[in-house]
């Protein structure tokens, strides 16, 4: 059986076009390194943000959130992602449609916990935020489900596997990873950027968390990967309300009830995979 590696890119292809020479520079440092991607048809870069907008929950009543208002919504290039990626696999998901299957299940979330809870005990959430979170997750699980499919096919076992996203955002970049380096089992490397404070929001999360770069062993980043399937054991584990169901609270809290601890990726060289 033939051991590889896999770099899985999912999300929106934002300024791709900015990231990729760094991409193959410090991600495809061997030969070994098979590429999937799964996006979104549109381009998603955002045009213009509000800072808050009234929106009417599903029960009626107001609340003030921040809503994407305008995003760049042309169709991703396919073509010249396939010529400067090289991906062993892609898939392409219609946003539109996607959107549209879930959101009115997002609606009736919404409305029952706002029944099943006075606003004095929990103000509820927007189905805007479930609906986003699962979207991310549910990528994500795509991306994994690519590289899976492949494997089988093709008799491969993947020993490492990195997640991570097309763009930089607040700081972030490509560490230059040396695949031969071992990564200690239940531990995943984490980017040292954008780190949000679980540690101090969360008692039971020992490290500050971000989820745009990842990297570790295959059964480790199984849990990573399939968070998509087990949203719904979160449903109670919330501590830290305010940040209920965003994306990081929800993988950092995972990965610790299965016993995975994170460490920050240390430098941009070889020793990158170091704790």
């Amino acid at each position: 059986m033939d051991k590889r590696n896999a770099v899985i890119l999912t999300g929106f292809a934002r300024e791709y076009q900015f990231c990729f020479s760094d991409f193959l520079e410090n991600l495809i440092t061997s030969d070994n390194v098979d590429v999937f991607i799964a996006t979104w048809n549109y381009v998603g870069v955002k045009a213009e943000y509000v800072s808050e907008q009234t929106i009417t929950l599903t029960n009626n009543k107001p609340r003030d959130v921040k809503l994407k208002v305008s995003v760049d919504d042309s169709q991703i290039d396919i073509d010249d992602i396939r010529e400067k990626y090289n991906p062993t696999d892609i898939k392409v998901f219609d946003e539109d449609l996607f959107i549209e299957s879930i959101e009115q299940y997002a609606k009736i979330v919404e409305s029952y916990e706002l029944k099943l809870k006075s606003k004095a005990q929990h103000p509820g959430f927007c189905h805007h935020t479930l609906m986003r979170r699962y979207s991310i997750f549910y990528m994500s699980y795509q991306g994994w489900k690519l590289m899976e499919r492949h494997a089988e096919a093709n008799n491969i076992t993947y020993e490492k596997v990195i997640k991570a996203r097309f763009d930089w955002d607040r700081g972030g970049y490509y560490p230059k990873i040396n695949w031969d380096k071992k990564i200690a089992d239940k531990t995943i490397m984490i980017g040292g950027w954008n780190l949000q404070p679980y540690s101090n929001l969360d008692q039971r999360i020992p490290y500050d968390f971000q989820d745009h770069f990842a990297l570790g062993n295959y059964k480790d980043m199984f849990y990573y990967f399939n968070m998509f399937n087990n949203l719904f054991k979160l449903t109670d584990e919330f501590k830290h309300r305010t940040k209920k169901w965003h994306a990081e609270y929800c993988l950092s809290l995972w990965l610790h009830m299965n016993k995975i601890t994170c460490k920050v990726i240390k430098g941009s060289c070889s020793t990158a995979c170091a704790p």
